[in-house]
């Protein structure tokens, strides 16, 4: 009899309830898929190899980053930056859902710089970004792929400082 006594309504609303507590349990549970590996994005610089090594190791410290390794004689350099909220959103392709909220973020970078002849220099970046998300129940860190603006910005500075102009701004 009492069930008999609820109105549509309230078995709507009922019914609307239960779904948003089902979809809030889905998507708390689900995560990013693993990024399988990085893709790497290259520039070529019209500058000699001497030249493009400097300005890397400046726009590399002009931009906070630490410096893991340096080895001119196989052009790698390995770096790595802590992002902000803000840069580990513009940087790195993640999913978009309220449940799961992204705090802060790493780039560690595996920086290739190989001379092309010519006075040129191609610089190759494989870039590896790592999100801290959070939820209302967990915290996690996960791999996830770069949406390029990292390398682009990255690229940038670097022209821009081998040509003497001014970056400070994009910092």
């Amino acid at each position: 009899m009492l069930f008999q006594e609820i109105s549509r309504k309230e078995d709507r609303a009922i019914r609307r309830g239960a779904l948003a507590l089902f979809l809030i349990f889905l998507f708390s549970c689900s995560s990013i898929p693993k990024m399988e590996g990085p893709a790497p994005k290259s520039a070529v610089i019209n500058s000699d190899f001497n030249r493009v090594w400097q300005g890397m190791v400046l726009a590399l410290t002009k931009m906070g980053c630490t410096i893991r390794t340096l080895d001119k004689d196989t052009g790698l350099i390995v770096f790595t930056k802590d992002l902000s909220k803000k840069e580990a959103k513009l940087f790195t392709v993640t999913p978009k859902t309220f449940l799961r909220k992204i705090r802060k973020g790493r780039v560690e970078v595996n920086a290739v710089v190989r001379p092309l002849g010519d006075g040129r220099t191609e610089v190759t970046l494989y870039s590896h970004f790592h999100v801290i998300t959070s939820s209302f129940t967990s915290s996690s860190e996960q791999v996830v792929p770069s949406s390029g603006e990292f390398e682009k910005s990255f690229f940038y500075i670097l022209r821009r400082l081998l040509e003497g102009g001014d970056y400070r701004y994009l910092l």
